[in-house]
């Protein structure tokens, strides 16, 4: 019955009255109901990022050309027979403060120049920290989940070095997922020696922190006593958390290195964005090495360029940085009509007050262009949200002038005239580039180096990088690198070594959350060759994660968490996939999808059997322990269940009320009950459960009542009785309520022997 109004920017009744019709971009004379309604500002959304991001707006990630972005509800999406939609905003939340526009959101990462930016922030002393509940760190890395592939056995023809950039080509036959760190690990160098923790009270890092977007680092440390404040300077905190040079110099201190090893994992900061880390060899391991490999890239959505400033302007202080930033943002926004993720601009300003443990000003990194001595040089470096945005960017800045620059950019003055004096002297360097830190990489006195090229149109991506990275180092150090932020769209990053020395091992890093430690998928070093198809990293949304590691083609790879006592493949696939909390099955909606998709219909029946019930008290030391606030127990089974197939099995909860016999009074009510399906019974603890006599008064109106002799009036007494209702319900998840179509209930009248543990 609604349309939208693309002339008022409303929704409005498909059918107006005379007096006021509505101009709709849907209208019953005209189109097609699959067609004709949908409102365009979220229509000209192109990816699931931003589409979810809109109000009112839901993500179809198989229809379309490589998805769509629809308007509506969940149970009324604007356009019909659309395969799932995804509506949750997971991306969200978080405070505002406007003194930090550059700080540019938590998980949604939402920057619109001159307004306030969501920063999901706090102040601790007067200093600004970035700071997440450990719940949402959990939602960032849901949103961030990685698939990593390679081989055991050669190719039957394997890639050479003329076209390894072919290895979308290679089928693989193990892959596995990969669990992104994102906090501090124990003993880091920011969680210790590295932090003056006289300054923070003993409570520098908390793991609730998450990895702050945004950190500060210096060679020296960051901020102990008796360390020049001018080292310090802030950075990525994925840069601060690779911690080079302190204490160990000329290498990481992360501690997740290895011996005789190549090491590549994921890190997801404060605001959900994610990069892949690498370190090659361990420091002080008694050996050295040499490495070339080639690291190929697709899908990413880094730009960055170089700008070179007239003598006569500079940025001087944190706001003029901020300024320039949100410049840059803005330009963003105007050329691609989506926002920014985030932007470093290097070098960072000089601070007063500056955060993490600075002890002073700071005065910025060594700068300038050897050509022009003396002049301000700052790169930029601005992470999209698609390659699609970063490839329209970099299209804009290539055919920027010096003098449009200067005016998009805040980057002029003024004259004694009025006329407009140019800050902007140059504006070079603009790549996609998509390598943030590159460990020594102007070392001369080893081979540390690499090279970027781009190429287009490679596959179904945008654009293609390829990365000849070339490492030697000694027995005193490791070498590494750094890539990102990495995009919210599908992206690839393929490793594929060509030659080396004191290596023995590829490992893939996956942080354990239960632990609180990184492990490793540990592969000798040929499965990463050419001859093998190297190995490949593969990111994107939780549909992309959730379709690619739960598929008819790669599912046998996954024998340790199928149920084998199910037969056939659709069910393997489905018990592995609802084991994964990013993930549900959906048989009618797409199969294996993210678990934030909307599903209306599992397929599942209606259970029509009663649930078994039984009730008894708990006895023994736990009763006054782990159960102390237990007053009864419902035993409840699932006898003669019908939906005992994946994944009806998962989707049916048990819904429990318990009231009080006499008057039907709700005591109790308890729903969301998963049912113990490898257990023939599922108990559930019902507290303030009362024994005892009762008494009511009756005016003769209740003489129906149970325990009431008639309708006369009067007081009847008696000894305390409940009912127990206990359903077994179909989980939907409409706007009904997800308990809405359930078993007939199972009954039990219970009358509670003797008193109750002591609470």
């Amino acid at each position: 019955q609604c349309g939208w109004s693309n002339s008022d920017l409303a929704c409005r009744p498909v059918y107006g009255n005379d007096n006021q019709p509505y101009d709709v971009t849907f209208n019953l004379n005209i189109g097609t109901l699959a067609t004709e309604r949908c409102c365009s500002i979220c229509s000209a959304h192109t990816y699931e990022h931003a589409c979810i991001n809109e109000p009112g707006c839901g993500w179809a990630p198989f229809d379309g050309a490589g998805g769509m972005c629809v308007s509506g509800t969940p149970d009324f999406p604007c356009k019909g027979n659309l395969t799932v939609v995804i509506w949750d905003e997971v991306h969200g939340g978080g405070d505002c403060y406007a003194q930090f526009d550059t700080q540019l959101g938590p998980a949604g990462r939402r920057l619109q120049a001159g307004n306030k930016a969501c920063t999901g922030a706090g102040l601790i002393n007067n200093t600004f920290h970035t700071r997440v509940e450990y719940l949402d760190i959990h939602a960032h890395h849901g949103v961030n989940q990685l698939v990593v592939q390679y081989n055991t056995a050669t190719l039957t023809t394997p890639l050479d070095i003329a076209n390894y950039e072919l290895f979308y080509l290679t089928e693989y036959t193990v892959i596995k997922k990969m669990e992104p760190i994102t906090v501090y690990p124990d003993g880091h160098p920011k969680y210790t020696i590295a932090v003056d923790v006289n300054k923070w009270e003993g409570m520098w890092y908390d793991r609730r922190f998450g990895i702050p977007h945004k950190d500060t680092w210096c060679l020296n440390g960051d901020g102990p006593e008796g360390v020049e404040a001018s080292c310090v300077h802030e950075l990525y905190g994925a840069e601060a958390f690779y911690a080079y040079g302190f204490p160990k110099p000329w290498s990481t201190n992360s501690g997740i290195d290895r011996h005789d090893s190549i090491v590549v994992y994921q890190l997801v900061d404060s605001i959900g964005e994610s990069y892949l880390m690498g370190h090659v060899d361990r420091s002080n391991d008694g050996s050295g090495g040499t490495l070339n490999m080639a690291i190929t890239t697709q899908g990413l959505s880094i730009v960055s360029f170089t700008a070179l400033f007239q003598r006569f302007f500079t940025l001087a202080t944190q706001a003029d940085y901020d300024a320039f930033e949100t410049a840059v943002a803005a330009f963003v926004k105007d050329v691609t009509g989506d926002l920014v993720s985030s932007i470093k601009t290097t070098p960072p300003p000089p601070k007063n007050n500056a955060p993490h443990g600075g002890d002073g000003p700071r005065t910025p990194l060594p700068m300038g262009n050897p050509e022009y001595p003396g002049l301000l040089e700052l790169t930029v470096r601005i992470a999209c949200f698609s390659p699609v945005q970063a490839d329209e960017v970099k299209a804009a800045l290539e055919v920027l002038t010096p003098a449009q620059a200067s005016q998009l950019f805040g980057i002029f003055g003024t004259n004694a005239d009025n006329t407009v004096r140019n800050g902007i002297m140059m504006l070079y360097g603009i790549t996609t580039d998509p390598v943030l830190f590159y460990e020594n990489k102007y070392n001369d006195a080893f081979q540390d180096a690499y090279t970027y090229t781009e190429t287009t149109n490679v596959a179904e991506f945008t654009f293609t990088g390829s990365i000849n990275a070339n490492w030697e180092w000694d027995k005193c150090c490791g070498d590494g690198f750094i890539i990102g932020p990495l995009p919210l769209t599908s992206w690839n990053i393929h490793f594929a070594v060509r030659t080396w020395s004191g290596l023995s091992y590829f490992k893939i890093g996956t942080y354990s959350y239960e632990k609180e430690t990184i492990g490793y998928y540990t592969l000798p070093i040929e499965y990463a060759t050419l001859a093998y198809g190297g190995v490949l990293i593969e990111g994107g949304t939780l549909t992309d994660y959730c379709q690619k590691l739960y598929s008819p083609t790669t599912i046998s790879s996954f024998v340790e968490i199928l149920s084998s006592g199910q037969a056939g493949q659709n069910q393997d696939i489905c018990t592995a996939c609802v084991a994964d909390p990013s993930c549900q099955y959906a048989p009618k909606h797409g199969g294996c999808i993210s678990i934030n998709a909307y599903v209306p219909d599992f397929g599942c029946p209606r259970q029509a059997i009663s649930p078994q019930i039984k009730l008894f008290s708990r006895t023994g030391p736990k009763a006054f322990d782990v159960h102390k606030n237990s007053t009864r127990v419902v035993r409840a089974g699932m006898d003669g269940f019908l939906g005992n197939l994946c994944p009806c099995n998962v989707q049916y909860r048990y819904l429990l009320v318990v009231y009080e016999y006499h008057t039907m009074t709700q005591v109790y009510f308890k729903s969301d009950i998963s049912p113990r399906l490898d257990h023939p019974y599922t108990f559930i603890d019902v507290p303030c459960i009362e024994t005892g006599a009762y008494s009511i008064v009756t005016d003769g109106s209740n003489g129906g009542l149970s325990g009431n002799p008639g309708g006369s009036g009067g007081t009847t007494t008696g000894t305390k009785r409940y009912a127990y209702y206990l359903y077994l319900c179909y989980h939907q998840r409409d706007n009904g309520g997800p308990w809405d179509d359930c078993s007939r209930p199972a009954i039990y009248y219970d009358e509670p022997p003797g008193s109750p543990p002591s609470p």
